[in-house]
C-alpha cells in the first residue's frame, strides 16, 4: 500500500490532509478521498488545486488502472463548493471558478482510466457533478440521501461542470429537472433513471467497491483504457466545448448582477446559439 498525507488532529488541516490520496493492490487502484468531514466535505480554493494535482498523478501512474473517489463523514459525499469560495466575488476568485474549479469535473470526466464514486452520503453541488463525471457509481443505501444542484437557488450560474455534466448523465429532461427547476433527486429516483451502478448496504460499500475495482485487474489496460475513451468521445463528443459554453454564460452573469433581465440578454443568447448551437432557433 502506497499512501501520502494521513489525516490529523490539527486545527487547521493541510490541503494533503484534506485530501488524502493512496495506492492500493500494489498499486493498482488510486483512492482520492475528500477528508473535510466538519465542512460536510466541501471544497475550498486550497482543495481544489490538490484534487487535480493527485487526479493527474493517478492518471500518470502506469501501475494505477482504475481510480476511486470517496470521503469521509456519514452526512454528506460533499456539500459543494465552500462558502468562502461561493461569496467571493472578486474578479481572482471569478477567474478561478472558471478554470481550476471547472477543471475537476472537466479532468474527472476525460480521465482514460475508470473512474468510481463511492459515495457514503447525499451529493450537493460540486459533490453531485463530481459523481455525474465519474464513470460508475456505487452508493450507501441511506434513508434520506438525495442528489441536488442548487446552483440557481444560491444564486450562483450552472458553471464548473453542473450543466454539462447533468446533461451527459441523465438526457435533457431530468438534467433540467436538476439544474433549472432544482429539484432535489432522492436515490431512489436516480437509480430508478439508471445512473447508480450499485445500491449497496452502507457497511458493504468498502467491500463491493473493492470487489468491482478487482474486476479490471485482470484486463489488458491498454483495451480498459482505450474503451472508455471510445465510449468517451462517442457520448461526449462535444463535452469540451459545452464548458466553454458554461463558462462564457457565467462570465455573462458575473458582468450583470441582479434579478433583472438585462437590455442585451436576447443579443447575447443569440450569440450564444451561433457560436455553440445550430444558429439562433
Amino acid at each position: 500500500m502506497s499512501k501520502t498525507a494521513p489525516p490529523s488532529n490539527s486545527a487547521s488541516p493541510s490541503p494533503e490532509e484534506k485530501i488524502l490520496y493512496e495506492t492500493r493492490s500494489d498499486g493498482r487502484i488510486a483512492y482520492i478521498t475528500l477528508n473535510n468531514p466538519r465542512k460536510l466535505n466541501a471544497v475550498d480554493k486550497d482543495m481544489t488545486l490538490r484534487f487535480l494535482t493527485v487526479l493527474k498523478a493517478a492518471d500518470q501512474d502506469n501501475k494505477v488502472i482504475v481510480i476511486v473517489i470517496k470521503s469521509t463523514g456519514d452526512r454528506a459525499f460533499c456539500a459543494g463548493w465552500d462558502l468562502a469560495m461561493a461569496q467571493d466575488k472578486s474578479p481572482e476568485m471569478k477567474t478561478f471558478m472558471l478554470t481550476k474549479a471547472t477543471d475537476i469535473s472537466r479532468t474527472i470526466a476525460f480521465l482514460k482510466k475508470p473512474v468510481i464514486a463511492e459515495i457514503q452520503g447525499s451529493a450537493v453541488g460540486t459533490g453531485c457533478f463530481i459523481s455525474f463525471a465519474a464513470d460508475f457509481r456505487f452508493v450507501a443505501r441511506k434513508e434520506g440521501l438525495f442528489f441536488l444542484l442548487p446552483e440557481i437557488a444560491v444564486g450562483l450560474p450552472g458553471a464548473t461542470g453542473p450543466t454539462v455534466q447533468s446533461i451527459a448523465a441523465l438526457g435533457l429532461p431530468r438534467a433540467k429537472q436538476m439544474i433549472v427547476a432544482g429539484e432535489k433527486i432522492s436515490l431512489e429516483t436516480m437509480d430508478k433513471w439508471g445512473l447508480i451502478t450499485k445500491v449497496c448496504e452502507p457497511d458493504k460499500l468498502d467491500e463491493e467497491v473493492d470487489k468491482f475495482c478487482q474486476g479490471f485487474l485482470d484486463k489488458q489496460p491498454i483495451l480498459v483504457f482505450t474503451q472508455k475513451v471510445l465510449c468517451s468521445i462517442m457520448g461526449m463528443n462535444l463535452m469540451k466545448k459545452f464548458y466553454d459554453l458554461e463558462n462564457e454564460t457565467a462570465d455573462y452573469i458575473n458582468h450583470h448582477p441582479g434579478k433583472d433581465a438585462p437590455a442585451d440578454m436576447d443579443a447575447f443568447i443569440k450569440g450564444l446559439w451561433s457560436k455553440y448551437g445550430a444558429g439562433h432557433p
